[in-house]
């Protein structure tokens, strides 16, 4: 290919298109920078523009990482001892146990796992229904499996039913997180029950 540069010539003969940076005779076609380097080297205009950026000495930054949820930090934001909590039967000692507390008229509540708090589940005081995290899907865990201890297992109904039952001082009591139960959490069930060596499940 030939090109010719759009700046000042000698040759009077030759005016270059207006608004291009390039021309090529033999394609009769013309374009920007990023254009010439593509049409040289026969290469994408997206790696031209990785190429003029190098020749530039422009260094490539990735864009900054997403913050991790700081879990310790939320927890500190919740009110275990707010009388909200104490109207439904929950005492401050069994909520720091637990890693819950009051927070916008809402009982927040860890969910953990393996790898520790994944993020806080809301239950609402009025109605009892629970919201989840958008980055949290509510069917990888099970409320109260991190904590299962050998004997039998007992599953309640709802998140909010085992911490009364902890109250109580009834233990190994576990809940699933969602209304509707896929095959998937019963497996996990199933596994979860042969590494803690646990005996049966007692449903209630």
């Amino acid at each position: 290919m030939h090109y010719v540069a759009n700046i000042k010539t000698r040759a009077p003969w030759y005016s270059p298109p207006r608004r291009k940076l390039f021309y090529c005779f033999k394609c009769k076609k013309g374009g920007d920078y990023a254009s010439l380097v593509a049409s040289a080297k026969g290469i994408a205009i997206r790696d031209a523009f990785i190429e003029l950026a190098k020749a530039c000495g422009v260094q490539s930054t990735a864009p900054p990482a997403p913050k991790a949820f700081d879990a310790e930090k939320y927890l500190t934001t919740l009110d275990p001892e707010h009388e909200s909590l104490k109207a439904i039967g929950l005492t401050a000692q069994t909520l720091r146990e637990w890693k819950a507390g009051y927070k916008k008229g809402k009982l927040m509540a860890a969910i953990e796992g393996s790898e520790g708090i994944a993020g806080f589940m809301a239950i609402s005081l009025e109605d009892q229904t629970t919201t989840f995290p958008k980055d949290v899907d509510p069917r990888l865990y099970i409320f109260g499996g991190y904590r299962l201890q050998m004997g039998d297992v007992q599953l309640l109904r709802s998140p909010l039913d085992v911490l009364m039952a902890s109250e109580h001082g009834i233990t190994n009591c576990i809940a699933f997180l969602t209304e509707k139960i896929s095959v998937g959490q019963l497996f996990y069930l199933s596994k979860l029950l042969e590494d803690r060596k646990l005996e049966s499940i007692i449903l209630m």
